[in-house]
């Protein structure tokens, strides 16, 4: 726990290469929402440069909590064979309104590691995961831990 809210972290290993899991997360965001069910939608909103940009993705609800949706930058390096994708909330209303049927919410940090799993190098790999989250809205935060808890697993499961 940290004064910005509760850290989130999840890992899992996996039957792809480190390289393959980072283009999917990268270059096919769009493609979330078919895997991911926590995901209702997910897009790049514009590309700033080869590896950073910002996007717009909205939850499906989640237990009791309404849909939420984000607007944020990212950043993707590798580093040693291993990529990091850094992500934290942007504000831009001109370009993205809120949603009426979402709740806007603020990231404050989300940063992935996917890297060769030692095992087998060529053919899978270790997914670690950590966010940092406000969920915006009328809740108590007790709540919003559990639900957090419970999403990160349930996306870890779900990239899985």
């Amino acid at each position: 726990d940290t004064a910005s809210g509760r850290y989130f972290a999840g890992r899992c290993k996996m039957k792809i290469s480190a390289k393959d899991l980072s283009d999917e997360f990268w270059d096919h965001l769009e493609r979330n929402h078919e895997f991911n069910d926590n995901i209702r939608q997910a897009r790049r909103v514009r590309k700033l440069s080869e590896n950073t940009d910002y996007l717009h993705y909205t939850s499906n609800d989640v237990f009791i909590i309404k849909s939420r949706e984000v607007v944020a930058a990212r950043a993707m390096t590798e580093i040693n064979g291993a990529y990091f994708l850094a992500c934290r909330s942007v504000d831009l209303p001109k370009e993205i309104a809120e949603s009426k049927a979402s709740v806007r919410a603020y990231i404050h940090v989300s940063l992935s590691r996917t890297r060769p799993d030692p095992e087998d190098p060529a053919h899978s790999c270790i997914y670690d995961y950590v966010i940092c989250t406000d969920l915006k809205g009328m809740m108590f935060r007790s709540v919003s831990n559990q639900v957090l808890g419970r999403a990160t697993l349930k996306d870890i499961e779900n990239i899985r």
